[in-house]
């Protein structure tokens, strides 16, 4: 089910990327750019936790739309991964350090969801952000990306 989870965000995530790379400049655009940014270094954070490390990027770092593409699509090959393999880990604990410094201790299956719910939360915002700059936002729901992938399939 994990995993199921993490391609359709790999989905909804190519598929709000390609609707900011189309986008006209605008004011909204670039605040969306900016969630977006957020929400790769918040992926990239909870796999540097998983992983015990530090992550490469602080979670609201300004950075450019396609290295956010970049470091969104490598964060989620390896969530994916660990996702893969989280049906005999996911009561294993993962201890880390949040971004104000407090210690915390969550299964894995845990972290992995946070990951996963806290990318759809602002794919959402900002495909609002597109809609109030004339853009159409992409189809991201979860039956959407079942519907396609089902379509292709056959």
């Amino acid at each position: 089910m994990l995993i199921q989870l993490f391609d359709h965000y790999a989905w909804a995530d190519a598929r709000v990327a390609a609707a900011l790379t189309a986008a006209h400049d605008s004011a909204e655009r670039r605040r969306a750019i900016e969630l977006y940014g957020h929400a790769a270094a918040a992926a990239e954070t909870w796999l540097a936790r998983i992983q015990a490390r530090t992550p490469t990027r602080a979670l609201w770092a300004p950075i450019e739309l396609q290295a956010a593409i970049a470091l969104s699509r490598d964060s989620l090959d390896g969530l994916r991964a660990v996702a893969r393999e989280s049906d005999v880990l996911v009561g294993r604990q993962v201890s880390y350090t949040n971004s104000s410094g407090a210690s915390f201790r969550n299964t894995l299956s845990d972290c992995l969801l946070q990951a996963a719910l806290h990318g759809v939360h602002h794919r959402a915002q900002i495909n609002l952000l597109l809609r109030a700059a004339g853009e159409t936002p992409p189809a991201i729901d979860y039956i959407a990306f079942v519907r396609e992938r089902d379509a292709t399939a056959r």
